[in-house]
This record gives structure tokens, C-alpha cells and sequence, in this order.
């Protein structure tokens, strides 16, 4: 069994204006900040735009002022989805996955797909499902400094 930390609280941090990193010249992007349920946070940078804004306007119960269904939208209307756990590393990168849990309807098997974190935790959002982040994964971005 994986060990795990539930996710109690997100936040979604913009940067306060577009700007380039001096290091790498690339844009900053947001940044997903997770509250664990021991008090830590967990902290996942380069959050695309569109990804971080509908994090936002879930975490406002704001309505996306439009009534077309987006992919995250569609998915929950179709599926059950159990969980989200952010479990794993992409290899050979510094990047996470995460594992997004799910029952489809008329299937009884659950299934399990890894994913871009964000768009996990924005279909667990939706779904009102658990996210959890494992302690493997903690211990490696504090190794990190993050």
C-alpha cells in the first residue's frame, strides 16, 4: 500500500506579472500549492495558464462563463473518478505524474491512467474526489529544496 498525505486545501499562485526567469529566460507560470493533511505543503511550478485558471475559478466557485463542456468537464460527467494520487517522477526528468483513479459507466473495473498532475487535481476538482500526495514524492522535493 502507497504511502500517502491527503490533500486538505490548493491554491493557485500567479505570478504578479508576466515576467522571465533570469536564469532560463523562459515565462514564469503559475504554481500549484498543496496543503497536506500534516500541515505541509507540496508545491508544483510551471502550471500551464488555461490548466491554472480553472483551478482558480474552482477554488472561487466561480463559473467559467461559458456553457461548453471542457475535457475535465466531460470526463467527471462520464466516469466516477476515486481519487488522485501524485505518486511518481516522469523518467529521466524532474517532472511528477500523477495517478488519476476512475470507474467508467457501465464498466466495474476501476482504471488507473498517469497523468499531468494539474490536469489530475483539476478532474479531481470537478469530481469532488480525494487527491492525495505520496511521502516518496514529498521526500523527493525537499531533497530538491523546493
Amino acid at each position: 500500500m502507497l504511502d500517502t498525505l491527503q490533500v486538505l486545501d490548493i491554491q493557485i499562485l500567479f505570478p504578479s506579472a508576466p515576467s522571465q526567469d533570469a536564469r532560463s529566460g523562459f515565462l514564469l507560470l503559475p504554481v500549484l500549492r498543496l496543503h497536506l493533511e500534516d500541515g505541509t505543503f507540496f508545491t508544483m511550478g510551471s502550471i500551464p495558464n488555461d490548466t491554472a485558471i480553472a483551478i482558480y475559478q474552482k477554488i472561487q466557485n466561480q463559473s467559467k462563463g461559458d456553457y461548453r463542456y471542457t475535457s475535465h468537464d466531460v470526463l467527471s460527467e462520464i466516469s466516477l473518478i476515486t481519487s488522485v494520487t501524485i505518486d511518481c517522477l516522469v523518467p529521466k526528468s524532474s517532472a511528477f505524474a500523477a495517478t488519476l483513479s476512475l470507474k467508467v459507466e457501465g464498466f466495474s473495473n476501476e482504471m488507473q491512467f498517469q497523468m499531468i498532475p494539474s490536469q489530475a487535481v483539476l478532474l479531481a476538482m470537478t469530481a469532488k474526489a480525494p487527491i492525495f500526495v505520496s511521502r516518496e514524492m514529498i521526500e523527493i522535493q525537499q531533497s530538491q529544496g523546493e
